[in-house]
């Protein structure tokens, strides 16, 4: 199989990346950052922690069928729990 490389560990980066090791490629990983997860990601302000992406999981059967193309399944690595409403917007 071909040596593929991804640039990002962004949501995308990670899931292209899983999707192609399960295809069989060897995949690596280069990101500008020094953790991974692109906008998934908290930032902390002394012991204050700020969300700075998504914070949630709005089409779960999506990532539902990347996890099952790569081999896992979602309920085995997050515990999803529907909120309702989840949100609202107050203007």
């Amino acid at each position: 199989m071909a040596k593929i490389a991804v640039i990002g560990a962004g949501i995308g980066g990670l899931s292209v990346a899983a999707r192609l090791a399960k295809a069989g490629h060897i995949v690596e990983i280069y990101e500008a950052s020094d953790r991974s997860g692109g906008k998934c990601r908290t930032e902390w302000f002394g012991d204050y922690g700020f969300d700075t992406g998504p914070s949630l999981l709005t089409i779960p059967a999506v990532y539902r069928d990347l996890f099952i193309k790569t081999g896992k399944r979602l309920e085995h690595t997050l515990d999803v729990k529907p909120v309702d409403p989840a949100f609202t917007y107050n203007f």
